[in-house]
């Protein structure tokens, strides 16, 4: 505990020395690929927003009526846009993370 203490102390944070970017591909992947990328990610993200929408609204109304196996089928379908909502919401921060 003392060691972790005086690391600390001295100010040295190992996360410093760390340099991620794209390698060769930094000259490719400049403002005009990274807009694109931004674009495609928007568009990617409305998509899901409109599929998990979709199905939450397929489930409510199939429990408003009482369709037991309707509402177990929408409730199914929510996985893929569940997973992909928090894919999409994670890739901004990774591409900020290595573009730097």
């Amino acid at each position: 505990m003392a060691l972790h203490s005086s690391v600390l102390a001295d100010g040295f944070n190992p996360f410093n020395l760390a340099h991620p970017s794209f390698g060769p591909f930094t000259s490719l992947l400049g403002p005009k690929v990274g807009t694109l990328l931004g674009v495609v990610w928007a568009g990617a993200f409305c998509v899901v927003a409109f599929y998990l929408i979709e199905g939450v609204a397929r489930m409510g109304k199939a429990k408003r009526v009482g369709a037991y196996e309707a509402y177990e089928e929408a409730k199914s379908g929510l996985g893929w846009p569940t997973v992909a909502v928090i894919i999409l919401s994670i890739l901004p921060f990774l591409f900020g993370a290595l573009a730097k």
